[in-house]
């Protein structure tokens, strides 16, 4: 199982959307419906962002449900939810989303950093550079203390230094 939500994670980070399904699925099909291990909870978040590559986001609201579920916190995955917006081309909607999740204590965890990005983003794609600045100056400083950075974070980082850069 971990090859197989290993190998979707790559995917995504290739943005093969439909290769990471495969694998995300895959992963899924392994570890059952009730395990509630950090990577099954990506699993779910990847099939939800390939849903909403798809327009399809009735199937991605119930898969970033189903995260929230196994994560135990209600609204642990809504900023994946926020991502499957965008991705899904929907930026206004990912703002509002990524908006309602309280980000004050936002910390290291990369679930509550992927929504101060997926703002900056949605804003960058809006043309309002304003508010892309201030939430990738954040995104620098939050994401800054994340233990984990992995290729995901790295990749939003150096995205957020070219904007300011180019800004």
């Amino acid at each position: 199982y971990s090859v197989y939500s290993l190998l979707a994670e790559l995917y995504y980070y290739f943005d093969k959307f439909e290769e990471m399904e495969k694998y995300a699925n895959l992963a899924l099909e392994i570890s059952g419906d009730n395990d509630r291990r950090e990577s099954v909870q990506i699993a779910q978040d990847l099939i939800a962002f390939a849903h909403a590559k798809r327009k399809d986001f009735t199937v991605a609201e119930a898969q970033i449900k189903k995260s929230n579920e196994l994560s135990g916190h209600l609204e642990a995955h809504n900023c994946f939810l926020a991502k499957a917006y965008f991705i899904g081309s929907e930026y206004r909607k990912a703002i509002e989303i990524a908006k309602s999740v309280n980000l004050a204590n936002v910390g290291s965890d990369r679930r509550y950093t992927t929504c101060i990005i997926t703002l900056a983003d949605s804003y960058a794609r809006l043309n309002n550079n304003t508010e892309a600045k201030l939430y990738y100056q954040r995104y620098l400083t939050s994401s800054e203390t994340v233990e984990k950075k992995d290729a995901r974070t790295l990749r939003g980082r150096a995205r957020a230094e070219e904007f300011l850069r180019s800004s």
